[in-house]
């Protein structure tokens, strides 16, 4: 359980992405690899955050991925990184969106847990500069009723958790490349 800076910002005060992956999901997949290189070209403080998921982690993951969250922004911090600090976060790492809202950081919420209470309830909460993306076809991208708030809520047809449509890796790089241009346009309304 550590993070690293992936990008050091164009300066101590560019905004501070902590980038937190899923369980399975790490950093150096597709949707979170790109996510990164878009931040860093855009000239953000990227801290990637990679864990080893243990019982207690699966016990409390809401208390463990925040913990994490918290650690990867101090490392941010101590690394003389000043800038408002944002989240984007990919499944598992959506355990922490109540302590982003409690914090007011925004966030890109890349196939959020929206079946688990908590989660679902800090999403319901979050306004515009949030963004969350899930797939039709993900068991645990359940958006009926969400963004009221005003939060920027994209279903992505055939997609699965990972955000691919299975079996057909053109159609999946079509889509990701979609979601990413999200990730981008947030990006960009929030630095």
């Amino acid at each position: 359980m550590t993070s690293t800076t992936a990008s050091a910002g164009l300066d101590a005060a560019s905004p501070v992405a902590l980038v937190l992956p899923g369980a399975g999901y790490t950093a150096q997949a597709p949707v979170l690899a790109w996510s990164v290189a878009l931040l860093a070209e855009r000239g953000w403080h990227v801290q990637v955050v990679s864990w080893t998921i243990d019982a207690a982690a699966e016990g409390a993951p809401e208390a463990f991925v925040t913990a994490e969250a918290r650690s990867a922004l101090d490392a941010a911090r101590a690394s003389g990184a000043t800038g408002p600090a944002h989240v984007v976060a990919k499944s598992l790492g959506t355990w922490c969106l109540p302590w982003a809202l409690r914090e007011g950081l925004p966030g890109a919420w890349l196939t959020p847990l929206t079946t688990e209470p908590a989660v679902r309830a800090a999403l319901d909460a979050v306004g515009p500069e949030h963004l969350a993306v899930g797939g039709d076809v993900d068991a645990w991208w359940r958006p009926e009723g969400l963004g009221a708030s005003g939060l920027e809520l994209v279903s992505v047809p055939g997609a699965d958790h990972g955000l691919r449509r299975p079996g057909d890796w053109r159609a999946s790089l079509d889509l990701q490349r979609g979601v990413l241009e999200r990730v981008d346009a947030w990006a960009g309304r929030s630095a």
